[in-house]
């Protein structure tokens, strides 16, 4: 299904709900080292999920025609 889409952000969208279950599942087995693990995977996976976003972003917008300086 992933494969077919187009719209980048959906697709980082739908990874993004794949890995709060990793995170979740990292909470649950509990312990002071599945608490750190979870909690460095929520921070990296924030850190770079936001600066994809921004850059699909950029990518994304249209670019508007340069004038000539005539």
């Amino acid at each position: 299904m992933l494969y077919r889409r187009h719209d980048i952000k959906r697709m980082f969208g739908y990874s993004s709900i794949e890995h709060m279950g990793i995170i979740v599942f990292a909470f649950g087995m509990g312990g002071p080292l599945a608490n750190f693990a979870g909690l460095l995977h929520m921070t990296m996976h924030s850190l770079t999920k936001s600066a994809i976003f921004s850059r699909s972003a950029i990518s994304l917008r249209p670019k508007a025609p340069k004038r000539s300086p005539i």
